[in-house]
């Protein structure tokens, strides 16, 4: 199933990354914030200053190229070539998250996949340096170990592991703080019985969301806030227009599992959710 998208996928994402005169978007953001950054943690190895650097997002993505930044002699090509694996690894995971959920013949899962491959959103900061895929990466590491862990009755090791991929993911790129909410929620769907005293295995797979927080608490601290001093200016406190942009944008994406998501839910699960349909579309 993977190899026919990887077959069209990697020779274009090649051709692009190889090619230095090509406009792409993320060029600028490479030249401007995480090349720079790769290369002030290079030279500081091995104990980097986290405390401020020239870019927005959290430092994992730059932490883990500093070290072929410092062996390669800075090339840019070598650090294009991590950026573009970290991206088909990512690719890799979600088609292992597709197989898992579906049955359906490899050359429908194919063209499934095909839209996410070939995506401007996901080749542009596959073939430069970006933090975008490499938080992506991530964030499909942790679902997949969060789907194992539902099927193995909440596993407290493959709950870490998420955990785990959820903190690397935070530490990515900050925007993937939902990855909390996740862990935290998932255990309880389906809801225990009305009843019954949720189960021990339960508890300590909602208490695994506490390591993402862990992680990254201590950078907040160093900071004094969600980003690095020198994009502080940027940081305008609590927007309620992007809260509801991002419930807009979960609700359409949520449309095509909604009937599972109610099977899922319950018989007060699913007034609850009908209930919060329609005050949403009244809003």
């Amino acid at each position: 199933m993977l190899a026919p998208v990887l077959a069209v996928v990697l020779p274009i994402a090649l051709r692009a990354l190889f090619r230095a005169d090509l406009d792409v978007y993320d060029a600028r953001d490479e030249r401007l914030f995480h090349h720079p950054t790769i290369q002030a943690f290079a030279a500081a190895l091995p104990r980097p200053d986290l405390s401020d650097y020239p870019s927005a997002t959290g430092p994992l993505y730059h932490l883990l190229l500093a070290p072929i930044c410092a062996w390669s002699g800075d090339s840019l090509l070598a650090l294009r070539l991590a950026t573009l694996a970290l991206a088909l690894a990512g690719l890799v995971l979600v088609a292992a998250l597709v197989v898992r959920s579906s049955s359906a013949p490899w050359w429908g899962l194919s063209l499934l996949l095909l839209p996410l491959g070939l995506s401007p959103y996901f080749l542009g900061p596959a073939v430069r340096l970006s933090t975008d895929d490499a938080a992506l990466t991530f964030v499909v590491l942790a679902l997949l170990a969060l789907d194992r862990a539902r099927r193995r009755d909440w596993d407290p090791a493959v709950m870490l592991l998420a955990a785990t991929a959820a903190a690397a993911a935070l530490l990515t790129r900050q925007v993937h703080g939902w990855l909390v909410g996740v862990l935290a929620l998932a255990p309880w769907i389906p809801a225990p019985r009305v009843g019954h005293r949720p189960s021990t295995r339960r508890l300590a797979a909602a208490a695994t969301s506490v390591v993402p927080v862990a992680a990254f608490a201590p950078l907040v601290a160093l900071w004094g806030g969600p980003t690095p001093p020198s994009f502080a200016e940027h940081d305008a406190g609590l927007n309620v227009e992007v809260l509801q942009t991002e419930l807009a944008v979960l609700g359409a994406l949520a449309l095509p599992v909604a009937p599972w998501l109610l099977r899922a839910l319950g018989p007060r699960g699913r007034i609850g959710a009908l209930v919060g349909g329609a005050l949403g579309g009244g809003l």
